[in-house]
């Protein structure tokens, strides 16, 4: 009887370490939605993991992969619907959640600025 109860205190902790890290997942800051940037034009985050941007060297969508790092930072690979100009960024969100210091590299070999920063401001 007395290991029966052990277990049980043992399992109720670990249920409520669970249930406490799945609460801060849910008050985790949600980036997706609609954003705007001078170098990025139109900025669509969906999920906050993927998404797409308007101002490109060939005019059609660009698009991008997001991996959250911490509560405020996402680091990602971005990339042009040809595939000729791609690379990497990171994000820093604010902790108002309105704006995004993006900071990004090319990989690519096109003959333009290698890195850069910018500003996505949210939508309304």
């Amino acid at each position: 009887m007395k290991r029966v109860f052990s277990e049980l205190i043992g399992l109720m902790a670990i249920l409520s370490i669970l249930s406490c890290a799945k609460g801060s997942d849910q008050s985790a800051q949600n980036i997706s939605g609609s954003w705007s940037g001078a170098d990025w034009g139109n900025v669509v985050i969906k999920d906050n993991v993927a998404g797409s941007y308007t101002s490109t060297f060939n005019g059609q969508l660009g698009s991008f992969e997001l991996q959250k790092i911490t509560e405020q930072t996402y680091k990602g690979k971005w990339g042009e619907s040809d595939g000729k100009r791609y690379g990497i960024f990171s994000l820093g969100v604010s902790k108002a959640g309105q704006t995004i210091a993006v900071t990004w590299d090319a990989l690519d070999d096109s003959n333009r600025p290698r890195s850069g920063k910018s500003t996505w401001r949210r939508k309304r």
